[in-house]
Protein backbone atom coordinates (compact mmCIF):
# COMPACT_ATOMS: atom_id res chain seq x y z
CA UNK A 1 0.00 0.00 0.00
CA UNK A 2 1.26 3.46 -0.90
CA UNK A 3 0.55 6.91 0.53
CA UNK A 4 -1.81 7.65 -2.36
CA UNK A 5 -3.91 4.61 -1.39
CA UNK A 6 -4.47 5.82 2.18
CA UNK A 7 -7.85 7.53 2.54
CA UNK A 8 -7.23 11.06 3.82
CA UNK A 9 -10.24 11.01 6.14
CA UNK A 10 -10.29 7.40 7.35
CA UNK A 11 -6.67 6.31 7.41
CA UNK A 12 -7.36 3.75 10.15
CA UNK A 13 -8.60 1.31 7.47
CA UNK A 14 -5.39 0.28 5.79
CA UNK A 15 -4.53 -3.37 6.35
CA UNK A 16 -5.86 -6.86 7.02
CA UNK A 17 -6.00 -6.23 10.79
CA UNK A 18 -8.86 -3.81 10.23
CA UNK A 19 -10.99 -5.76 7.73
CA UNK A 20 -13.37 -6.95 10.45
CA UNK A 21 -13.41 -3.46 11.97
CA UNK A 22 -14.37 -1.96 8.61
CA UNK A 23 -17.16 -4.54 8.17
CA UNK A 24 -18.61 -3.79 11.61
CA UNK A 25 -18.48 -0.04 11.00
CA UNK A 26 -20.30 -0.37 7.67
CA UNK A 27 -22.99 -2.58 9.20
CA UNK A 28 -23.46 -0.21 12.14
CA UNK A 29 -23.78 2.71 9.72
CA UNK A 30 -26.52 0.89 7.81
CA UNK A 31 -28.64 0.14 10.87
CA UNK A 32 -28.26 3.15 13.23
CA UNK A 33 -27.52 0.76 16.11
CA UNK A 34 -25.61 1.75 19.24
CA UNK A 35 -21.83 1.37 18.85
CA UNK A 36 -19.08 1.11 21.46
CA UNK A 37 -15.58 1.93 20.19
CA UNK A 38 -12.73 0.79 22.43
CA UNK A 39 -8.97 1.09 22.18
CA UNK A 40 -5.93 3.00 23.40
CA UNK A 41 -5.65 6.77 23.11
CA UNK A 42 -4.62 7.94 19.67
CA UNK A 43 -5.84 4.90 17.72
CA UNK A 44 -8.50 6.81 15.77
CA UNK A 45 -11.71 6.21 17.72
CA UNK A 46 -13.18 9.58 16.74
CA UNK A 47 -12.26 8.88 13.10
CA UNK A 48 -14.26 5.66 13.02
CA UNK A 49 -17.21 7.36 14.75
CA UNK A 50 -17.26 9.96 11.98
CA UNK A 51 -16.89 7.20 9.37
CA UNK A 52 -20.02 5.48 10.72
CA UNK A 53 -21.96 8.75 10.58
CA UNK A 54 -20.74 9.73 7.10
CA UNK A 55 -21.57 6.31 5.66
CA UNK A 56 -24.92 5.89 7.39
CA UNK A 57 -28.55 6.84 7.15
CA UNK A 58 -27.96 10.09 9.05
CA UNK A 59 -25.08 11.51 6.99
CA UNK A 60 -27.04 14.69 6.15
CA UNK A 61 -27.98 15.28 9.78
CA UNK A 62 -25.90 16.66 12.70
CA UNK A 63 -22.85 14.86 14.10
CA UNK A 64 -22.46 16.11 17.68
CA UNK A 65 -19.38 15.22 19.72
CA UNK A 66 -19.37 15.30 23.51
CA UNK A 67 -16.06 14.75 25.32
CA UNK A 68 -17.37 13.48 28.64
CA UNK A 69 -14.00 13.93 30.35
CA UNK A 70 -13.55 17.54 29.21
CA UNK A 71 -16.77 18.92 30.70
CA UNK A 72 -16.76 19.43 34.51
CA UNK A 73 -18.99 16.85 36.18
CA UNK A 74 -21.19 19.55 37.74
CA UNK A 75 -21.92 20.97 34.26
CA UNK A 76 -22.16 17.76 32.28
CA UNK A 77 -25.86 17.13 32.91
CA UNK A 78 -26.99 20.61 31.88
CA UNK A 79 -24.65 20.67 28.85
CA UNK A 80 -25.97 17.36 27.59
CA UNK A 81 -29.63 17.49 28.49
CA UNK A 82 -30.21 21.25 28.65
CA UNK A 83 -32.20 23.05 31.30
CA UNK A 84 -35.42 24.98 31.82
CA UNK A 85 -35.63 28.68 32.81
CA UNK A 86 -34.69 29.17 36.46
CA UNK A 87 -33.43 25.60 36.84
CA UNK A 88 -30.51 26.74 38.99
CA UNK A 89 -28.73 29.88 40.13
CA UNK A 90 -27.05 31.57 37.19
CA UNK A 91 -29.11 29.71 34.59
CA UNK A 92 -30.12 31.51 31.40
CA UNK A 93 -33.54 33.09 31.85
CA UNK A 94 -34.79 31.46 28.66
CA UNK A 95 -33.31 28.04 29.40
CA UNK A 96 -30.89 26.22 27.14
CA UNK A 97 -31.06 23.41 24.63
CA UNK A 98 -28.62 20.60 25.38
CA UNK A 99 -26.23 18.76 23.08
CA UNK A 100 -28.48 15.70 23.02
CA UNK A 101 -31.33 17.74 21.54
CA UNK A 102 -28.91 19.41 19.12
CA UNK A 103 -28.11 15.95 17.71
CA UNK A 104 -31.79 15.12 17.06
CA UNK A 105 -32.08 13.23 13.79
CA UNK A 106 -28.33 12.69 13.63
CA UNK A 107 -25.51 11.08 15.60
CA UNK A 108 -24.43 11.71 19.18
CA UNK A 109 -20.80 10.74 19.77
CA UNK A 110 -20.06 10.29 23.48
CA UNK A 111 -16.27 10.27 23.72
CA UNK A 112 -14.64 9.08 26.97
CA UNK A 113 -17.91 7.50 28.14
CA UNK A 114 -16.02 5.75 30.95
CA UNK A 115 -15.55 9.11 32.71
CA UNK A 116 -19.27 9.85 33.12
CA UNK A 117 -20.03 10.25 36.86
CA UNK A 118 -21.95 7.33 38.34
CA UNK A 119 -24.80 9.59 39.45
CA UNK A 120 -25.47 10.62 35.83
CA UNK A 121 -25.27 7.18 34.28
CA UNK A 122 -28.97 6.53 34.92
CA UNK A 123 -29.87 9.40 32.57
CA UNK A 124 -27.59 7.96 29.91
CA UNK A 125 -29.27 4.57 30.36
CA UNK A 126 -32.70 6.21 29.89
CA UNK A 127 -31.44 7.88 26.71
CA UNK A 128 -30.15 4.58 25.32
CA UNK A 129 -33.16 2.50 26.29
CA UNK A 130 -36.02 4.82 25.42
CA UNK A 131 -34.44 7.71 23.50
CA UNK A 132 -35.93 10.08 26.07
CA UNK A 133 -34.45 12.53 28.56
CA UNK A 134 -35.56 15.10 31.10
CA UNK A 135 -33.90 18.56 31.02
CA UNK A 136 -32.47 19.89 34.27
CA UNK A 137 -35.31 21.48 36.23
CA UNK A 138 -37.96 19.69 34.17
CA UNK A 139 -40.50 16.98 34.88
CA UNK A 140 -41.65 16.02 31.40
CA UNK A 141 -39.70 13.57 29.25
CA UNK A 142 -38.52 14.75 25.85
CA UNK A 143 -38.17 12.41 22.87
CA UNK A 144 -35.06 12.45 20.70
CA UNK A 145 -34.03 10.47 17.62
CA UNK A 146 -30.28 9.86 17.67
CA UNK A 147 -27.79 7.15 16.87
CA UNK A 148 -25.47 6.86 19.83
CA UNK A 149 -21.79 6.06 19.39
CA UNK A 150 -19.64 5.88 22.52
CA UNK A 151 -15.87 5.55 22.86
CA UNK A 152 -13.48 4.82 25.69
CA UNK A 153 -9.82 3.99 26.29
CA UNK A 154 -10.52 2.41 29.68
CA UNK A 155 -11.66 -1.13 30.49
CA UNK A 156 -15.34 -0.71 31.34
CA UNK A 157 -15.52 -4.19 32.86
CA UNK A 158 -12.86 -3.13 35.35
CA UNK A 159 -14.88 0.01 36.10
CA UNK A 160 -17.93 -2.21 36.68
CA UNK A 161 -15.99 -4.35 39.17
CA UNK A 162 -14.88 -1.15 40.91
CA UNK A 163 -18.56 -0.08 41.16
CA UNK A 164 -17.86 3.09 39.16
CA UNK A 165 -19.71 2.09 36.00
CA UNK A 166 -23.19 0.58 35.69
CA UNK A 167 -23.33 -2.92 34.26
CA UNK A 168 -26.72 -2.34 32.65
CA UNK A 169 -25.38 0.77 30.89
CA UNK A 170 -22.41 -1.22 29.62
CA UNK A 171 -24.63 -3.83 28.00
CA UNK A 172 -26.83 -1.16 26.44
CA UNK A 173 -23.72 0.39 24.90
CA UNK A 174 -22.25 -2.96 23.88
CA UNK A 175 -24.50 -3.71 20.88
CA UNK A 176 -21.71 -3.51 18.31
CA UNK A 177 -18.15 -3.15 19.60
CA UNK A 178 -15.41 -1.81 17.35
CA UNK A 179 -11.98 -2.52 18.85
CA UNK A 180 -9.27 -0.19 17.54
CA UNK A 181 -5.90 -1.97 17.33
CA UNK A 182 -2.81 -0.09 18.57
CA UNK A 183 -0.33 1.03 15.94
CA UNK A 184 2.32 -1.43 17.18
CA UNK A 185 0.00 -4.24 16.00
CA UNK A 186 -0.32 -2.65 12.54
CA UNK A 187 3.28 -2.77 11.34
CA UNK A 188 2.16 -3.39 7.74
CA UNK A 189 0.51 0.05 7.79
CA UNK A 190 3.42 2.09 9.07
CA UNK A 191 5.31 2.77 5.84
CA UNK A 192 2.15 3.86 4.03
CA UNK A 193 1.12 6.08 6.94
CA UNK A 194 4.59 7.64 7.19
CA UNK A 195 4.53 8.52 3.48
CA UNK A 196 0.94 9.75 3.75
CA UNK A 197 1.68 12.18 6.60
CA UNK A 198 4.90 13.44 5.00
CA UNK A 199 2.98 14.18 1.81
CA UNK A 200 0.09 15.78 3.70
CA UNK A 201 2.26 18.14 5.76
CA UNK A 202 4.64 18.92 2.87
CA UNK A 203 1.63 20.15 0.91
CA UNK A 204 0.16 21.95 3.92
CA UNK A 205 3.35 23.93 4.62
CA UNK A 206 4.53 24.33 1.02
CA UNK A 207 7.64 22.21 1.53
CA UNK A 208 9.26 19.43 -0.50
CA UNK A 209 10.24 16.76 2.02
CA UNK A 210 11.07 13.07 1.75
CA UNK A 211 12.48 10.59 4.26
CA UNK A 212 15.65 8.49 4.25
CA UNK A 213 15.53 4.69 4.41
CA UNK A 214 17.40 4.75 7.74
CA UNK A 215 14.81 7.10 9.24
CA UNK A 216 11.98 4.88 7.99
CA UNK A 217 13.59 1.89 9.72
CA UNK A 218 13.83 3.92 12.92
CA UNK A 219 10.10 4.63 12.78
CA UNK A 220 9.28 1.01 11.96
CA UNK A 221 11.19 -0.17 15.04
CA UNK A 222 9.62 2.38 17.41
CA UNK A 223 6.82 1.19 19.71
CA UNK A 224 4.43 4.19 19.17
CA UNK A 225 2.82 4.40 22.63
CA UNK A 226 0.75 7.37 21.42
CA UNK A 227 -0.40 5.44 18.34
CA UNK A 228 -1.48 7.22 15.12
CA UNK A 229 -1.85 10.56 16.92
CA UNK A 230 1.81 10.40 18.00
CA UNK A 231 2.93 9.38 14.50
CA UNK A 232 1.01 12.27 12.96
CA UNK A 233 2.46 14.80 15.42
CA UNK A 234 6.03 13.50 15.03
CA UNK A 235 5.87 13.65 11.24
CA UNK A 236 4.37 17.15 11.26
CA UNK A 237 7.15 18.34 13.59
CA UNK A 238 10.02 16.93 11.50
CA UNK A 239 8.52 18.20 8.23
CA UNK A 240 8.51 21.71 9.72
CA UNK A 241 11.85 21.62 11.55
CA UNK A 242 14.15 19.48 9.38
CA UNK A 243 16.81 21.67 7.76
CA UNK A 244 17.17 19.63 4.57
CA UNK A 245 14.68 18.25 2.08
CA UNK A 246 15.58 14.73 3.17
CA UNK A 247 14.42 13.87 6.69
CA UNK A 248 17.05 11.80 8.53
CA UNK A 249 17.39 10.01 11.86
CA UNK A 250 18.94 13.11 13.43
CA UNK A 251 15.69 15.02 12.89
CA UNK A 252 13.79 12.76 15.32
CA UNK A 253 13.78 12.90 19.15
CA UNK A 254 16.61 10.96 20.81
CA UNK A 255 14.27 8.73 22.83
CA UNK A 256 12.99 7.17 19.61
CA UNK A 257 16.38 5.64 18.88
CA UNK A 258 16.89 4.06 22.33
CA UNK A 259 17.51 0.32 21.97
CA UNK A 260 14.77 -2.11 23.00
CA UNK A 261 14.72 -5.86 23.49
CA UNK A 262 13.57 -6.25 19.89
CA UNK A 263 16.40 -4.17 18.41
CA UNK A 264 19.44 -5.10 20.52
CA UNK A 265 22.06 -6.94 18.41
CA UNK A 266 24.26 -8.97 20.71
CA UNK A 267 26.45 -10.12 17.82
CA UNK A 268 27.68 -6.56 17.37
CA UNK A 269 27.53 -5.19 20.91
CA UNK A 270 28.57 -8.25 22.86
CA UNK A 271 26.65 -9.74 25.76
CA UNK A 272 25.96 -7.41 28.71
CA UNK A 273 25.99 -8.43 32.36
CA UNK A 274 22.67 -10.13 33.05
CA UNK A 275 21.66 -8.04 36.07
CA UNK A 276 22.53 -4.79 34.29
CA UNK A 277 20.59 -5.86 31.20
CA UNK A 278 17.51 -6.93 33.17
CA UNK A 279 17.51 -3.70 35.19
CA UNK A 280 17.75 -1.65 32.01
CA UNK A 281 14.81 -3.47 30.44
CA UNK A 282 12.81 -3.23 33.68
CA UNK A 283 13.39 0.52 33.79
CA UNK A 284 12.30 0.92 30.17
CA UNK A 285 9.18 -1.18 30.72
CA UNK A 286 8.13 0.61 33.92
CA UNK A 287 8.64 4.12 32.55
CA UNK A 288 6.85 3.31 29.28
CA UNK A 289 3.97 1.70 31.15
CA UNK A 290 3.49 4.74 33.40
CA UNK A 291 3.79 7.09 30.44
CA UNK A 292 1.13 5.17 28.53
CA UNK A 293 -1.26 4.10 31.31
CA UNK A 294 -0.91 7.03 33.69
CA UNK A 295 -1.61 5.40 37.06
CA UNK A 296 0.03 2.85 39.37
CA UNK A 297 -3.24 0.89 39.50
CA UNK A 298 -3.38 0.43 35.71
CA UNK A 299 0.35 -0.35 35.49
CA UNK A 300 0.11 -2.95 38.25
CA UNK A 301 -2.93 -4.58 36.65
CA UNK A 302 -1.36 -4.64 33.18
CA UNK A 303 2.06 -5.94 34.28
CA UNK A 304 0.67 -8.39 36.85
CA UNK A 305 2.44 -6.90 39.86
CA UNK A 306 1.25 -5.25 43.07
CA UNK A 307 0.41 -1.56 43.06
CA UNK A 308 2.99 -0.89 45.78
CA UNK A 309 5.69 -2.56 43.70
CA UNK A 310 4.71 -0.55 40.62
CA UNK A 311 4.91 2.69 42.62
CA UNK A 312 8.26 1.73 44.17
CA UNK A 313 9.82 0.86 40.80
CA UNK A 314 8.53 4.06 39.22
CA UNK A 315 10.08 6.19 41.97
CA UNK A 316 13.34 4.26 41.63
CA UNK A 317 13.70 4.65 37.88
CA UNK A 318 12.22 8.12 37.55
CA UNK A 319 15.04 9.50 39.68
CA UNK A 320 17.77 7.21 38.31
CA UNK A 321 19.66 8.41 35.22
Amino acid sequence: MTASQVNSDYYMFTDSVTKELHYKAKRAAATSCTVLITGESGTGKSKIAKFIHDNGLRRERPFVTVNCSAIPSNLLESELFGYLPGAFTGANKTGKKGLVESADGGTLFLDEIGDVPLELQGKFLELLQNHTFIPVGGLKKCDVDVQIIAATNVDLKTRISEKSFREDLYYRLHVVECIMPPLRERRQDLKALIDFFIERFSIKYGLMKHISDEAVHLLLDYDWPGNIRELENVIERVVILSREECITISDFPLHMSEPTIATLDFEETGFPKLDEYLEKQEKQLILKAFNRLGSSYKVADTLGISQSRATRLYKKYKEKP
